[in-house]
């Protein structure tokens, strides 16, 4: 009998754990596409981005580089507009980037890139997109949408026609970028697909909101 409860816990338990996986799973996966789909997860990388932003750039370095991640240095000047760190894993798949101001953490994004992987790319574009509203920033909200043939370059003072658009269009964009400022941080998600080179890269970050010009750090 003892045997037979025993037996019978362990398989809930592992239901339990199979359930869960599914659910972080799915979402995961969730994109914009469904707008009645709720994203219950609080506990994840953009809320590690924006807790990172205003902290000492020691304290935020320390915490990458024990996830074994390799680091680069890219001085403030040509081409960047403060000292850029990244920190990024052996194949350069994964990787954050952080932009110091004297000693404090400006901006941190994480990105995602690869050369043969469209879908996957764009699909977790559209999970930061609407994770992203769950931050309830009050001010501005400001998109911009460019086709890989250029036959349309629209740009959004409101989500409701940015995802109606996007929508419509996933499978001829060539970049896609979105941005909601808030009082002291402002959020933002970017989506870039090179057709030439198939290469596609999306990245999720926070700034401080009176930096300018720090989405055109990386490159």
């Amino acid at each position: 009998m003892k045997r037979y409860i025993g037996l019978s816990v362990t398989v809930i338990l592992l239901l339990i754990v199979i359930i869960i996986s599914c659910e972080e799973e799915i979402r995961e996966n969730t994109d914009i596409y469904n707008e009645k789909t709720k994203i219950e997860v609080k506990n994840d990388i953009l809320n590690d981005l924006k807790q990172y932003v205003y902290l000492p750039f020691d304290k935020v370095s320390s915490e990458l580089q024990s996830k074994g991640l390799k680091l680069s240095f890219y001085p403030k000047g040509k081409g960047h507009k403060h000292d850029t760190y990244n920190f990024s894993n052996n194949e350069g798949t994964k990787f954050y980037v952080i932009c110091v101001e004297d000693s404090s953490v400006v901006d941190a994004r994480f990105c995602l890139s690869d050369m043969k992987m469209f879908d996957s790319i764009l699909s977790r574009f559209s999970y930061w997109e609407k994770r992203l509203q769950d931050f309830e920033f009050k001010n501005n909200f400001y998109a911009k949408m460019l086709s890989y043939d250029n036959s349309f370059n629209n740009s959004y003072n409101n989500r409701a026609s940015f995802i109606l658009d996007f929508n419509k269009n996933k499978f001829f964009l060539g970049n896609a970028y979105e941005e909601i400022k808030g009082n002291k941080i402002s959020g933002y998600v970017y989506f870039l697909y090179d057709r030439n080179k198939n290469e596609a890269i999306s990245y999720v970050g926070f700034n401080v909101e009176d930096k300018k010009g720090l989405i055109n750090d990386i490159k």
